[in-house]
């Protein structure tokens, strides 16, 4: 699929695009870009008719889980 064929209502959050509708929820990964423009999307999960989403971000983590901020407990401690 291409970026221009997106819904109107719809936000890029890293490498993944969410996009609201028709009352669905669709879940985007971009697989490349033309001048740091997404071109072409793979189409990752769909959601029908949620119930508790609010926003983008709510939708990001319904979709694909809620992000984890990394662990540099072993660089800092001198272990690798």
């Amino acid at each position: 699929m291409k970026y221009t064929e997106l819904h109107k209502l719809h936000k890029q959050l890293g490498n993944k695009i969410i996009e609201f509708s028709n009352g669905k929820i669709n879940g985007y990964t971009v697989l490349n870009y033309v001048d740091y423009t997404p071109d072409t999307l793979q189409l990752d999960k769909t959601v029908t008719r949620p119930d508790t989403v609010l926003s983008f971000d709510g939708a990001y983590d319904l979709l694909y889980g809620t992000p984890q901020a990394p662990d540099f407990t072993k660089v800092l401690n001198g272990r690798v």
